[in-house]
């Protein structure tokens, strides 16, 4: 017998910019997150040739084509096993009509049960993908692609769909805390409607091309809450997940009806930030954000409702379980050979499970350390000092215009990363109607090197050549992942004296060079790799802004999305215009108006904006700027003086957009 537990989910964002039909064509993306509640599937070997399937009902057949289960038929057919076994499924909930993903649930633990039945070992990814060929190309399921994904990939993860087809799976590495201060403030409550989620998942497909700027604005919201989560900033994630509710009720009818609008607004009023009717809607399940002291009112104001307390779980679909006599070959040819077997009565005991999982030859399991990886990777590059990455980029094109020379260094990867700076510099950023960068690497000719480690000291070796070649006002910058190489330090002190501008790219606490540089790029990690990595990124990112402003200098149009640069024209204006119509009707505090203000920047890649709200009468409700990425509340006389000097004093006075050039 083969026992496989396979998580329930509850999604936060995105849900909808999955569908096939719009991420094909837009991109999109969720945040989702497995919980403790799972669909156990089990296989178990007949003495006979017949199937025999047990869920809500028991069907026994003799042929694959004649079950009823549309899911389990699938997967017997995609797997090749066609006879002889007996499979059943049980839940910790009732799965129909839940909006807990239970569908795609089953279909990805089916799978993992019968290749372990087959003896072989597949990944999250592949699993994943054969569900959605399942229940999407092969059943014609009206749904998305999430909730194969993270029943697959456990945890709570970040998914990005591109237009290209590709899907990126992206874990959201949280610290013990920070997972805990999440969970306490989360509540899931059933509403005591099931439904049958197809009439509404039909509806929402159909209306893709008219919601196209509601979609939009929830994949945006997206990638905003997974900043949020990251950041630590909880509450922050409780908004947003309001918003994001008045958002999904505009993509089908049905979504919400008045019974659930009330049940949402009486959690609202006793303290829940935010929250959402998990899946399509209609009923299931109604997840809140609500902080832990106002989570006894809460309870209180929904007294007919049952509370369901779970926790997030980080697994995805798994073998609990694995025991067999021997193992049989199934009948399709294309599997036979892929078949262990085990030996007789062959049993292991683990302090979570009874399992036993047949080893590969020659394969390697994927570790879990590569997802975390690249989950601290996004944390840390969230945290960047960007306003000193950006003073760097400043720094680097008045050394070109001006013709100054800029001198980079580095021992071992950060020797690497300095010449591979030198070369994007000097060739990446040519541009006929503009100076070339003068830069020379400290670390590039060997011959020098190798002659003053030789001579003078290997602590001498940046020294001496800046002794020789090193001006006023010419820019010397060093990375040293540590800020510590005594090399580095030499040479830094040396060019402060001869009144150079100094810049580190450091990492860890930034050691004595973060003091001794006039401008420190930190990179807030203490893993060495990930910090040479994020160097390496940094300086990419630089050559294409440089780049950008030399193009900009030059009187050359700079294309959009090169280096985060937007050419304002009347496209992008009515585009922020349609966007602050669409949103406006939907707010209801402060708190939304700075998310619109967030949401209409990010879609921009703006940097620095504000936003006005104004009754029928031309008074001030609310209003809000943002400056270098902070947000924050406008007073009433700042808002007072705008309206009597500003562009959006003349734009309420005539009821009419504008189109200028600068409003400084």
């Amino acid at each position: 017998m083969i026992i496989v537990q396979s998580p329930l989910r509850v999604s936060f964002f995105g849900g909808g910019t999955d569908f096939p039909d719009y991420y094909r064509k837009y991109g999109g993306c969720v945040l989702s997150s497995c919980i403790d509640k799972y669909i156990f599937v089990t296989v178990k070997e007949r003495f006979d040739r017949k199937l025999r399937i047990g869920y809500t009902r028991t069907e026994l057949v003799d042929r694959v084509d004649e079950i009823e289960h549309g899911l389990i038929r699938e997967a017997l057919r995609k797997t090749g096993v066609t006879e002889g076994v007996e499979i059943t499924t049980m839940g910790d909930i009732p799965s129909a009509g839940s909006g807990l993903g239970s569908s795609s649930t089953v279909t990805v633990g089916a799978l993992q049960a019968l290749y372990t039945y087959l003896g072989e070992i597949v990944t999250a990814e592949r699993l994943a993908k054969e569900a959605c060929e399942i229940e999407i190309d092969i059943l014609g399921k009206p749904i998305g692609v999430q909730d194969q994904y993270i029943a697959a990939y456990g945890g709570l993860c970040f998914m990005d769909f591109s237009s290209d087809g590709g899907i990126q799976v992206e874990p959201l590495s949280l610290s013990t805390q920070a997972r805990r201060m999440l969970n306490d403030n989360l509540m899931l409550f059933f509403t005591g409607i099931t439904r049958q989620a197809d009439a509404i998942l039909m509806e929402q497909k159909a209306n893709i091309e008219n919601r196209l700027h509601v979609l939009g604005e929830m994949k945006d919201l997206a990638s905003l809450a997974r900043k949020a989560l990251l950041a630590g900033d909880f509450d922050e994630l409780g908004h947003m997940l309001h918003y994001g509710w008045k958002l999904k009720r505009q993509l089908a009818s049905k979504i919400s009806n008045p019974y659930l609008d009330e049940l949402y607004d009486k959690a609202r009023g006793a303290g829940a930030l935010g929250g959402k009717i998990t899946g399509a809607g209609g009923g299931g399940f109604l997840l809140l954000y609500c902080p832990r002291e106002k989570q006894g009112a809460v309870r209180a104001a929904l007294p007919e409702l049952q509370e369901l307390p779970f926790q997030l779980e980080q697994d995805g679909a798994k073998v609990i379980f694995n025991y067999r006599r021997s193992a049989r070959k199934p009948s399709s040819e294309k599997r036979r050979r892929k078949v262990k077997v085990l030996n007789n009565h062959q049993l292991s005991l683990q302090p979570e499970a009874i399992q036993i999982l047949p080893q590969p030859t020659g394969a390697a399991m994927p570790s879990r350390s590569l997802p975390e990886y690249i989950s601290q990777m996004h944390a840390t590059l969230d945290q960047l000092p960007m306003r000193d990455v950006q003073r760097v980029v400043d720094v680097l094109h008045a050394a070109r215009m001006e013709e100054r020379q800029i001198f980079i260094m580095g021992n071992g990867g950060s020797a690497a990363t300095a010449t591979h700076f030198v070369c994007d510099l000097s060739k990446n950023t040519r541009n006929a109607a503009c100076p070339d960068f003068r830069v020379l690497g400290l670390t590039d000719n060997i011959s020098i090197l190798s002659a003053y480690a030789n001579d003078e000291g290997y602590e001498n070796v940046f020294l001496k050549p800046l002794n020789s070649l090193l001006r006023p006002h010419d820019v010397v910058m060093a990375f040293s992942a540590s800020g510590n190489s005594e090399n580095v330090i030499r040479a830094i002190k040396h060019a402060n004296e001869r009144k150079a501008t100094t810049i580190g790219f450091t990492g860890f606490d930034g050691g004595r060079l973060k003091e001794m540089v006039d401008l420190c790029v930190l990179v807030p990690s203490d893993c060495i790799e990930q910090v040479e990595d994020i160097h390496l990124i940094l300086e990419h990112m630089i050559t294409r802004e440089v780049r950008a402003l030399g193009m900009q200098a030059a009187g050359q149009e700079v294309p959009i999305g090169r280096a985060g640069m937007v050419r304002w024209d009347r496209e992008h204006v009515r585009n922020l215009y349609e966007t602050s119509r669409q949103l406006i009707p939907l707010m209801e505090r402060v708190e939304d108006i700075r998310l619109v203000l967030r949401l209409m920047i990010d879609r921009l890649a703006g940097k620095s904006g504000s936003i006005l709200v104004m009754d029928r009468d031309g008074a001030v409700i609310g209003a809000a700027v943002a400056h270098d990425g902070e947000i924050r509340d406008l007073s009433q006389e700042d808002a007072l003086e705008v309206l009597e000097k500003g562009l959006a004093g003349w734009v309420a006075g005539n009821r009419r957009p504008a189109l200028v050039q600068s409003t400084l």
